[in-house]
């Protein structure tokens, strides 16, 4: 029997945001749950048509009502997330709020890792236990003092990854909207340089979407979503 995902969210995106947020809901559910998420699927459509994020209201009702029960009555446990926002935010603050441009690949990459440790404390189910009456109080103020510092930045993140392409790889940042941040290294490597570029160039027309960290052409969803026992 199959399982019904459902859209949970749905805007113009560069792909480099739905990229890092699967990696973040990934990281972010199984540090801080201990669980592995199965249903959660991002896709970047062809230009002109905005990205969608798709999981299974039935993963995330059962991921909050887990989290529920290790924040409620465990300060320490909200003190944990906090303190590695706040680290990452540290390496992501200069870029976002200040400015700054990236300028070689390993700045990108330590750029993106920081960004999904980040981004792991607002995870899609985290994100939303603040607006859970039952939630502890200590986790729900903490958290919407650290969404409301940073919210505002949050447009920049991709931007300053387009930023990077289209200023370093100019080739490549003319599909900057489709590109993966570990694409980069290896477009940068003269034996592989072709190869991610058609490859770029595929997802662009066709579209593209990332599950488990993988990322795929359009045409390939339903066969993917039926491997893993999902239906839309």
């Amino acid at each position: 029997m199959s399982t019904l995902i459902s859209k949970i969210y749905s805007r113009e995106r560069a792909f480099f945001d739905f990229y890092f947020w699967d990696a973040a809901d990934r990281m972010g559910v199984k540090k801080y749950v201990g669980e592995d998420l199965k249903t959660d699927v991002r896709i970047q459509p062809p230009p002109g048509k905005p990205g969608e994020v798709w999981y299974a209201q039935e993963e995330i009702d059962r991921l909050s009502r887990l989290s529920i029960l290790k924040i409620n009555g465990h300060p320490e446990f909200t003190d944990w997330i906090l303190a590695d926002a706040e680290h990452a935010w540290k390496g992501i603050e200069p870029y976002v709020k200040n400015g700054k441009m990236l300028a070689e690949v390993d700045e990108m990459l330590a750029y993106y890792h920081n960004l999904v440790i980040f981004w792991a404390a607002f995870n899609t189910v985290f994100f939303e236990l603040p607006n859970y009456p039952e939630i502890d109080e200590y986790f729900k103020t903490n958290m919407l003092a650290l969404r409301e510092a940073t919210q505002a930045y949050t447009e920049q993140m991709s931007i300053r990854f387009v930023e990077y392409l289209r200023g370093y790889f100019p080739q490549l940042g003319e599909y900057a909207h489709y590109v993966s941040p570990f694409d980069v290294p290896l477009y940068a490597g003269e034996s592989t340089s072709e190869s991610i570029l058609a490859e770029v160039r595929d997802r662009a027309r066709q579209g593209c979407f990332v599950i488990e960290g993988r990322v795929y052409l359009l045409e390939n969803l339903e066969n993917e979503l039926a491997r893993r026992g999902l239906e839309m």
